[in-house]
């Protein structure tokens, strides 16, 4: 159906033509675009007032979109929070998920309306029903580096070490979108610095890969093994620049990364120590072997960091 008188009226706030139409017209017709019915055009950003009239005159309070969205979610994705008090007392599923199974509680914190978020936990919202591909509220709090909301989430005893179906945890993405805010908060909060994914990553692994210093010292402080090896490979095989490799030097890495560049005095070395590092040095296929190998562990990062921003990005509402 298209465009109708009521839904006409109600986006123009006519409650006394809503008054009238909603006695003789069906209240839970649906726009053939969006399958939007009047009531969750007031969830959007609509009259309270005449949503309780809707409601009062038969409207679904659980009337699904063609995306399976409710109204509830609507309100929540809006932050009209009149309308989720009105929603929640007409006994709106407060855990209804919609074609991607999101639920109101990711919808909020996917548009960061934290007020909304609050006030569906408060009402007693399920905040570890997850979106598809098992990803948690707390994904995408850590994608949008909601420091607020992560700390509301972990204070009300949520997993801080959740993952989705590939083993990412919240503290991978935060990570991974550089949010050193976030990354900070989930630490403080307990999460596991040394948390691996199916592939075999931890937190550092992307930290380095992404030649982010700050989240790297982070990491470390917090325990994070700088040896943890992905197909033989510790964190510091990642490294791209001088300055994060002197920081695994002086973290005592076991492994071995781009040689900084050395002080006039460390040059002077005997003819004899000379010839001893050349009789060590790695054969001409040797070094290719190892950068091959190398190279292939780059690859299968570089895989698994677009895998990821493609998900979330797949799943956060556009701007």
């Amino acid at each position: 159906m298209g465009i109708t008188p009521l839904i006409v009226a109600c986006e123009h706030d006519k409650i006394e033509l809503v008054e009238i139409l909603v006695t003789k017209v069906d209240v839970n017709q649906q726009l053939r675009s969006n399958g939007y019915a009047p009531l969750h055009k007031m969830a959007s950003d609509g009259n309270p007032d005449i949503a309780a009239l809707l409601l009062n005159n038969g409207a679904i309070v659980d009337k699904e979109s063609h995306d399976g969205l409710t109204p509830l979610h609507v309100a929540a994705s809006a932050g009209n929070m009149d309308v989720i008090d009105i929603l929640l007392r007409y006994k709106a599923n407060i855990n209804a998920q919609d074609c991607a199974k999101t639920t109101p509680l990711i919808r909020a914190v996917q548009d960061r309306h934290r007020d909304a978020a609050v006030k569906l936990i408060d009402a007693g919202a399920n905040a570890d029903i997850c979106a598809i591909n098992g990803i948690h509220v707390l994904h995408f709090a850590a994608y949008l580096d909601d420091i607020k909301t992560i700390e509301l989430l972990a204070q009300k005893g949520i997993d801080l070490n959740t993952k989705d179906a590939n083993g990412i945890s919240p503290l991978h993405i935060a990570t991974l979108k550089g949010n050193t805010s976030a990354v900070e908060a989930l630490l403080s909060c307990g999460a596991i610095a040394d948390i691996l994914n199916n592939d075999g990553f931890t937190p550092l692994h992307l930290a380095v890969n992404n030649d982010n210093v700050e989240i790297t010292e982070l990491l470390m402080d917090k325990g994070a093994s700088i040896n943890v090896e992905v197909e033989g490979k510790a964190p510091a095989i990642f490294s791209k620049s001088p300055k994060m490799n002197q920081l695994f030097q002086e973290r005592g890495s076991q492994s071995q990364c781009e040689e900084l560049p050395i002080k006039k005095e460390e040059e002077e070395k005997s003819v004899t120590e000379q010839r001893e590092v050349a009789e060590h040095a790695p054969k001409p296929e040797q070094q290719a072997s190892e950068q091959g190998s190398n190279a292939k562990s780059v690859q299968s990062m570089k895989r698994v960091m677009d895998d990821l921003s493609e998900q979330y990005n797949a799943l956060l509402p556009a701007c």
